[in-house]
């Protein structure tokens, strides 16, 4: 089973992961934000989840691969908002499809194939 981003298949032509990076705040250094009552500079601002997803897609021609990468660059171009699913059930709600950074070459051989990374961000977390 592949993952899936707002109920749409666009990744099952090929292997890929998804690694969830940078949760948690952000701290702003002393001095740049409120300073409370203590004297020091108590500030912290929630960090927009976000995730990385790498793979390959894979297609029998070369035009059919850039039919797969043009359903993906639509999807980040909108820009779209959705669940993610990945392929062992862990889903990441209200995730924005962000970027979309393709491999510099696309192999050729018995099947045609590029790789990607794709970043996805949760906008709107909640406090």
């Amino acid at each position: 089973m592949a993952a899936t981003f707002a109920g749409l298949d666009l990744f099952s032509s090929g292997p890929h992961r998804i690694v969830p990076s940078k949760f948690g705040k952000i701290w702003f250094s002393p001095y740049t934000g409120t300073i409370n009552p203590n004297g020091y500079t108590d500030y912290f601002e929630r960090r927009e989840p976000w995730l990385l997803q790498t793979g390959r897609l894979i297609a029998t021609t070369h035009s059919a691969l850039i039919t797969l990468v043009q359903a993906i660059q639509t999807q980040a171009e909108i820009p779209k908002t959705g669940t993610l699913v990945e392929a062992n059930g862990q889903s990441w709600s209200s995730m924005t499809l962000l970027q979309v950074q393709l491999a510099d070459r696309v192999d050729r051989g018995r099947v045609y194939s590029v790789g990607y990374e794709l970043i996805y961000v949760n906008l709107n977390p909640t406090a």
